[in-house]
């Protein structure tokens, strides 16, 4: 379930639209992932989102984009033989066979030592792929403003609580999905118990479920 979010949706695309990068920040469960494959969902006609695990090493890294990006039915076996600095020329130079625009994103961003700094900084100078950089709350400021520093032209976003009208909403969908015996007394009082967090209100549904409604 996918509620609100149309300003933070509208002004992502927009930058993208520019040729702009995005970079997201947002306590944790917040929904910045999420709020990234509804858009991807949205735009899938023009951009190809493909989705990395930036925690980990860059050669993990290339390795994991250069899957995504081969095609179906070919081996990848050639890609675990290669070093490092072949696996980044690669990912650097491949041939999409897909032609629509791809746009990497660096989920679970941590840290940004200077290796994953360096690859960012080569894989951009291509200016093949557009970036969405998906930050942790506990990378460290230095970390954060270099990154930035490493996107430009970028745009930060700031993923936050969800309105309480938002919150309702979603609590009234999942008592329409799963069919849920609430009154419209108990979808407010949850909705305001969740605090308007998307991982809290998720779990909220979680347990409703399990305690034997449907």
């Amino acid at each position: 379930m996918f509620v609100g979010r149309e300003k933070d949706t509208a002004r992502i695309i927009r930058a993208l639209e520019r040729g702009q990068n995005v970079v997201l920040t947002g306590i944790h469960g917040i929904g910045k992932t999420i709020l990234i494959k509804h858009i991807a969902a949205l735009t899938e006609k023009n951009w190809r989102f493909v989705f990395v695990d930036f925690s980990l090493a860059p050669t993990q890294v290339c390795r994991r984009l250069l899957k995504e990006f081969i095609s179906a039915g070919r081996s990848t076996g050639e890609i675990e033989a290669r070093t490092y600095k072949s696996l980044r020329y690669l990912t650097a130079n491949i041939a999409l066979k897909d032609s629509r625009q791809h746009i990497i994103v660096l989920d679970n961003l941590a840290r940004l030592t200077a290796a994953k700094a360096s690859l960012l900084r080569y894989l951009i100078l291509e200016k093949r792929y557009l970036f969405v950089a998906i930050a942790e709350t506990f990378l460290p400021a230095r970390d954060l403003f270099r990154l930035r520093a490493e996107l430009l032209p970028a745009i930060d976003v700031v993923v936050k609580r969800l309105p309480i009208e938002e919150t309702i909403a979603f609590f009234n969908d999942a008592r329409r999905r799963y069919k849920l015996p609430w009154t419209d007394a108990d979808v407010r009082m949850l909705s305001e118990a969740s605090g308007c967090y998307p991982l809290g209100m998720k779990d909220t549904v979680s347990r409703e479920r399990n305690r034997g409604w449907t």
